[in-house]
Formats: C-alpha cells, sequence, structure tokens
C-alpha cells in the first residue's frame, strides 16, 4: 500500500477548500463522506489491505465533541495556523503533543502524514522507565486510569524523559503506530504545520502487523 507525499498536500489542499466553514479543532472526527473523492477511495484502500473496520466514535461517550447520526470513523489530527477558522489559542497550544501519554480510546492506529516536520518525531518510552518517574516525580494519571497523560502533579508540564525508541513516519507508505506503548511527540516550534489522517483501531498492534501487510511499523 503505497502514499505519495505531494499528491497527498495537492489532495489536501483540496480538501480544504471541500470541507467549506468546516470549524477546526485540534482533532477532528469525522465521516467519510467529510472526504474528497481522494481521500475517500485511500482510507477505504487501506482498510480493505488491512481487512478491519475502524473505530466508530459515535458510540464512544467518553469521546468529547463527537456526536451525530453519522458514523464517525476517522479521525483530522491538527496543526496550522494558515487556516483561518484555526484559532490562535488551538495554534499556541502545540506543545500538549509533548505530554508523555498512551491513547485511551483505541489500541492502535494507521496514520497518513500529510504534513509533519521530521525534527518532530516520534519518541517511544519502555513502561519500567515511565513508571519509575511516577514515582520521582508523583505524577499521576487521570482518574487512576493508566492510559492518560502524564504530567507533574498540579502542572501541565510534561516530565522530560529519555525514550528507548524514535519513529519516524513513512511518506511512502502508510503508518501503522501502537498507540499502547507509552510515547509523545517531540514538538520544538509552533510553526511547522502537522496534518494527519488517522484510522483507529481496537486491535491490537500485534494483530495488524501478524498480516504481514506493507506498511511501515511504528
Amino acid at each position: 500500500m503505497s502514499i505519495n507525499i505531494e499528491s497527498l498536500r495537492a489532495a489536501w489542499a483540496e480538501q480544504l477548500v471541500f470541507s467549506g466553514d468546516f470549524e477546526w479543532g485540534k482533532r477532528n472526527y469525522v465521516s467519510l463522506d467529510f472526504f474528497t473523492e481522494y481521500f475517500q477511495q485511500l482510507l477505504l484502500d487501506i482498510e480493505n489491505v488491512i481487512g478491519e473496520k475502524p473505530i466508530d466514535f459515535t458510540t464512544r461517550e467518553q469521546v468529547e465533541n463527537v456526536t451525530g447520526e453519522k458514523s464517525k470513523n476517522y479521525i483530522i489530527q491538527l496543526h496550522d495556523g494558515s487556516i483561518p477558522s484555526y484559532s490562535e489559542e488551538l495554534y499556541n497550544d502545540k506543545f500538549y503533543l509533548g505530554t508523555i501519554h498512551t491513547d485511551e480510546y483505541r489500541t492502535s492506529c494507521v496514520n497518513i502524514p500529510v504534513y509533519y516536520d521530521k525534527l518532530e518525531p516520534v519518541y517511544f518510552y519502555d513502561d519500567e522507565s515511565v513508571q519509575k518517574k511516577i514515582v520521582e516525580h508523583g505524577a499521576y494519571t487521570h482518574d487512576g486510569l493508566p492510559r492518560i497523560h502524564l504530567a507533574q502533579v498540579g502542572s501541565k508540564t510534561p516530565i522530560r524523559m529519555v525514550p528507548n525508541q524514535v519513529g519516524q513516519y513513512s511518506e511512502n507508505h502508510p503508518t501503522i503506530m501502537n498507540v499502547q506503548n507509552w510515547h509523545n511527540v517531540r514538538v520544538i516550534d509552533l510553526a511547522p504545520p502537522r496534518v494527519f489522517i488517522q484510522i483507529s483501531y481496537d486491535i491490537h498492534f500485534d494483530e495488524i502487523v501478524a498480516k504481514d501487510i506493507n506498511t511501515r511499523i511504528l
């Protein structure tokens, strides 16, 4: 399964026009018909290769800002100050991506990277190191759940750690990511846009990898 970064970016420009006055946020839960024909076909092709249906976030009551009658199976993760409807407040909040966490509402995901700075890769951490930091800093998990962002007690400042793995997204293939491993983004600058289209699954990362699909693995 191949992608072409230049074609993706050209299609994204068309997508912004197609989306009209859509009010963009950091994480946008959308249905298949939200997309142009180009992205619809790409998403369906990926799903057919994997052979599994993605999560429908309209059934997840815990997920904020997901309502409506249509199934919303896709996430557009967005940071782009050039989009008129993308507020200055959202633009200045990019550093939330630097918080070490595991994902709460999905087990794995497929990423289509439209825009991202290669100097801002994904960092992964082993569980033992994370647990040690929790003890050292008195950090907590929200509501006692293990799949929540870690921060110092009483602060939104992320805990700084040395990763045991650094992952780059492929510009040639969709990238499967194990979001149940502790991870964050090395955010260094507000300016670079970050646009990802994501397909989320309840299926474990290892089950998808075992299918021996031609995708990059993170």
